[in-house]
């Protein structure tokens, strides 16, 4: 029996089962495989007495099966799956997965590997849950602790830097077995040198100022004080200005807008616009300070006066001569239309922080975005005033913290939203610019909604195209190239598994008008992937794919998708948009199947050939482009092949699958195009 079996992600050259060899690979081709198996190494030097194993010590690959039968032969107590995250340029922070149906001490581990990594990054993506193979319960033996670790975001062209790095390893190593050792009851090793965010700075006696520049966002009316915070601290995060009411409505949330927020419904707005939540405790001033410095801008509830509560931003903190007793930084959207930015002191602050403890309903009073923006920091210990600043102002008692609790009626329901429930002004885009910048925004803050595309002149709506067979099916397609597109294997494919006899391509119709024409294309130009037709995965999903070469007819505007294998991890965002032919149940909406629609959510599996996410889709829009936005770019990273089933609003029935563009098709692609 051994007290920590330790996984390194990836491995070898060759995938096994549903384990991929390389995993992620950074800017300047770093491997993730490579990085997990020296993380590994790491860590088990850091755990001192504990007695430790790993999958595997050399570059080769095992299948999840066989890691977990690991777990089962050496009657594991932990195991730990190393793995290094990739998304966005600038994303950041480690992050800490259990099986959707771990154990109670699985998650217990979990908690404590993250803490222990937050404290060594200053950023805390949080701990989640998932189907994640390699951690199934069942896999495992019964009394085995489980968690899967995303050290950092390797496609981070700094943080690949560090992970090069032999030290920077060692501490990381030394991170994540201080939280294994803290799990088991193991005392703890002094590490030198292994926390680099210098806390040190933090004793007492210092002065310290750590302030964030957050945008004020007046709340619109008397009852939405919580949604314009939450925009606040979203903004922050996202770079951008934030609309309240735009945000409330883009999650279902209008009703609370109106008529105010259940405190109780605080995880729902969490888990809405992928916010963290701090469990109820009693900070002292170094304990908030760590907070504040940790995760930026800090949405807070409090009760300002006898029956209200009100939620505000805490913005900065600065000491005075009294080391108990710095100065606090507010903004508060009280009063509607003008909110305003204020001073209190740090005793003041808690009073009104406690006050609103015995509300019923009242548990998470502080959430915030993990410190994800890497902005506007400020935390040198330059000398400071040796006196508070108070401002009478924050004393005005607004109507209450989520503004019209209390009052009659029921709690306002969340999550009831029926898709299409948008505001008018979701989707504006009117260039490529725009479309880049809202598509980001949309996938950083899980808005999903579905919505119609007014305007595909530009791209990437103009490369995204409608496909009619010469039997009159309808189907999505998309330019990879300036005369090739990409679309699923069953939009084209007739009898015997031969191309329909043509189809007609559209590129960017808009309301039945091609503002760019159209082409007819014969079966011959049409090529269907062979894993498709025949083979073990024939007619099935992993390979549902193929290619439609349209001579003459080009691509508008000569821009086509990036067209790259999916890297990113389980929960990474990606945007679905193509040619929805009609809506079975919600007929209000009334689709128009000659214009694109839209719709964005996050991964929840990820495969070796395919993965799967749930958005809004309707027939027609097979072979539409899944795709995310990489800096500058739009990129593909896999065809919509089976969409929802919009007569069942199960969950299992709201599961769509993309083929994945992995290396091999990519290089089908290049070969037959």
């Amino acid at each position: 029996m051994i007290d920590v079996l330790i996984d390194p992600g990836h491995g070898g050259h060759e995938v096994r089962g549903n384990s991929t060899p390389y995993g992620a690979r950074g800017p300047s081709g770093v491997l993730e495989k490579d990085v997990n198996l020296r993380l590994a190494q790491a860590v088990a030097q850091h755990l001192g007495g504990l007695r430790a194993a790993l999958t595997r010590e050399d570059d080769r690959n095992l299948s999840l099966a066989e890691r977990a039968d690991l777990a089962n032969r050496y009657g594991a107590r932990t195991l730990l799956s190393l793995h290094a995250n990739a998304g966005a340029p600038d994303a950041r922070g480690p992050e800490t997965w259990v099986h959707d149906r771990a154990s109670g001490t699985s998650m217990a581990l979990a908690h404590a590997v993250q803490r222990s990594l937050a404290r060594y990054a200053g950023v805390d993506r949080g701990v989640h849950s998932g189907p994640l193979a390699v951690l199934t319960p069942e896999r495992l033996p019964s009394d085995t602790a489980a968690c899967l670790v995303e050290v950092d975001y390797l496609s981070d062209p700094m943080i690949e830097q560090q992970l090069r790095d032999d030290a920077s390893i060692a501490r990381l190593g030394a991170a994540i077995a201080d939280g294994v050792r803290a799990h088991l009851g193991a005392p703890m090793a002094l590490h030198p040198g292994s926390w680099s965010r210098g806390y040190a700075a933090s004793a007492l006696n210092q002065s310290f100022s750590v302030r964030h520049e957050v945008q004020l966002v007046p709340q619109p009316t008397g009852m939405s004080c919580w949604a314009a915070s939450a925009a606040m601290v979203i903004g922050w995060r996202d770079r951008m200005s934030i609309d309240p009411e735009l945000m409330a409505r883009g999650e279902g949330m209008y009703a609370a807008f109106r008529d105010g927020l259940n405190p109780a419904n605080v995880p729902q707005l969490a888990r809405a616009f992928n916010l963290r939540m701090e469990s109820p405790q009693s900070y002292t001033v170094e304990g908030f300070r760590q907070l504040l410095e940790n995760n930026g801008p800090l949405w807070v509830g409090i009760s300002p006066g006898p029956g209200a509560l009100h939620a505000i931003v805490i913005t900065g903190l600065e000491s005075t001569s009294d080391p108990h007793n710095p100065k606090v930084y507010i903004n508060d959207p009280w009063p509607p239309g003008r909110g305003k930015q204020v001073t209190t002191t740090y005793q003041d602050y808690i009073r009104q922080y406690e006050d609103a403890v015995p509300f019923i309903g009242v548990d998470i009073q502080i959430l915030h975005s993990g410190g994800r923006a890497h902005r506007g920091r400020s935390w040198e210990t330059s000398s400071v005033q040796a006196h508070s600043s108070y401002n009478a102002e924050s004393h005005l008692a607004p109507p209450g913290w989520f503004d019209g609790y209390g009052s009659a009626g029921a709690p306002p329901a969340y999550g009831n939203r029926l898709p299409g429930e948008t505001h008018p002004r979701v989707y504006e885009a009117h260039n490529f610019s725009d479309a880049l910048r809202i598509l980001t925004d949309w996938v950083s803050r899980r808005l999903r909604f579905i919505a119609g595309v007014p305007d595909a002149s530009f791209f990437p709506h103009s490369a995204i195209c409608k496909i009619v067979r010469s039997d009159g099916g309808e189907g999505s397609g998309f330019f990879i190239a300036p005369n090739v597109v990409l679309t699923a294997a069953h939009v084209v494919v007739g009898s015997g598994g031969n191309p329909v006899s043509s189809v007609r391509v559209i590129a960017g119709l808009n309301n039945n008008t091609p503002a760019w024409g159209d082409t007819t294309v014969q079966a011959a130009n049409i090529k269907i992937h062979e894993g498709y037709l025949r083979g073990p995965k024939a007619g099935q999903s992993d390979f549902d794919m193929a290619i439609i070469k349209t001579g003459s007819y080009r691509v508008p505007h000569g821009q086509h998708f990036t067209a790259a294998e999916q890297y990113m991890s389980p929960a990474g965002g990606v945007v679905v948009c193509g040619y929805a032919a009609r809506s079975h149940t919600y007929e209000q909406q009334r689709f128009s199947k000659d214009q694109q629609h839209l719709d964005i959510d996050t991964i929840r599996d990820l495969y070796d050939e395919t993965f799967t996410f749930s958005a809004e889709a309707r027939n027609g829009t097979s072979g539409s482009p899944v795709f995310y936005t990489d800096g500058n770019q739009i990129v593909a990273s896999g065809i919509l092949v089976n969409d929802v089933d919009n007569n069942d609003r199960s969950q299992a029935a709201l599961t769509n699958v993309g083929c994945r563009l992995n290396q091999a098709k990519l290089n089908w692609i290049r070969n037959h195009s």
